[in-house]
């Protein structure tokens, strides 16, 4: 196991170039952090690639279930090959994954359509359309995909809650470097057109479980993120954009915790030491740090690469999607996402 990092201490930066302005301040706001285990970081604004803030960056770690961020846009890449298409039905199996999501609550429901699969899988982190999804795509697929887009450490090896798979240690794995490296590319490198580039953002905006980079923020930060959770490791990784229109990517991994026991009925961790801090109190800290990092910039003008997806009226470019307020926030209690 990882050997934790010792309580308010956050690993150096990693050799390579200095970070920018904006690096430079998210670095400062992170000394003295206390992290419960190891701490990856990659960030970067859009146009200072090649200035990021790296903290362990490209040290492979369990995904939990960042690892549907890979698999959402391979899913979209599939789309506009013309493999598969966002209006198609997909059946549901009788038989629902356990963690978090709807679908086992549901089962009536027997199809779906892959739109709605991938929001689900999105913004509520379903394990069930998780599934689905990877069967409709192929995991040799996903992992093409991963490799092509150069996703070094990314890789899928299981579905979710597969209970065997975790037993015999098999996990889904990925790093710091890679997520932020595939939100720059859907959100500014044009991986995806714009329709289908705008409905993943937009999925990523709508995410409920924000207990982790937006839970400090002011509900008018922009936040597209996706969490990860099992015992031992709490992620978040998303693009926070600033009421100044700053824009950064932000991904944050912590490994090694001291890892709670795993309930494979019910998909939760198993609380044995309810006093300690929540483990998701750094990844909030460090999305307001990187929030205050880019208030301290000047905003660049123009619009925010958000299109309005095809069913979607015309808004704002960047709106707040609504119902990501406080009463939407996730608790420590709740599941983990895989």
């Amino acid at each position: 196991m990882t050997q934790a990092q010792p309580p308010g201490q956050v690993q150096p930066l990693s050799a390579g170039p200095q970070p920018d302005a904006f690096g430079i301040r998210l670095q400062h706001a992170m000394d003295g952090l206390a992290v419960r285990g190891r701490l990856h970081v990659a960030a970067w604004e859009p146009d200072a690639t090649d200035r990021p803030v790296l903290i362990s960056a490209d040290e492979a770690v369990t995904s939990a279930s960042t690892i549907k961020v890979p698999i959402l846009a391979a899913a979209l890449d599939e789309v506009d090959a013309g493999r598969l298409d966002l209006a198609q039905p997909a059946a549901i199996p009788a038989e629902r994954a356990g963690g978090s999501g709807v679908l086992q609550a549901l089962p009536s429901l027997h199809t779906l359509t892959l739109a709605d699969l991938l929001t689900l899988m999105i913004i509520v982190s379903d394990n069930t359309a998780t599934n689905v999804v990877i069967d409709l795509i192929g995991m040799e697929r996903v992992n093409q995909f991963c490799a092509g887009v150069g996703l070094k450490g990314t890789v899928l090896r299981r579905r979710m809650m597969d209970a065997d798979a975790i037993r015999r240690g098999v996990q889904n794995t990925t790093t710091a470097r890679d997520q932020a490296t595939l939100l720059d590319a859907i959100a500014w490198r044009n991986l995806l057109p714009a329709p289908l580039r705008a409905f993943a953002l937009q999925a990523l905006e709508r995410q409920q479980l924000n207990d982790g980079l937006p839970s400090l923020l002011p509900d008018e930060v922009i936040v597209a993120h996706k969490t990860g959770e099992l015992p031992g490791v709490r992620h978040d990784v998303g693009i926070i954009t600033g009421t100044n229109g700053r824009r950064a990517v932000v991904a944050v991994l912590v490994s090694g915790i001291d890892a709670e026991p795993l309930d494979l009925h019910h998909g939760r961790s198993v609380s044995t030491r309810p006093n300690t801090p929540s483990p998701s109190a750094p990844l909030a800290a460090i999305g307001l740090a990187a929030w205050g990092a880019l208030s301290d910039a000047v905003a660049e003008p123009g619009p925010l690469c958000h299109a309005p997806g095809p069913d979607e009226p015309a808004g704002k470019p960047g709106e707040r999607t609504p119902g990501r307020g406080a009463d939407q926030r996730r608790g420590p209690g709740c599941p983990p996402s895989s």
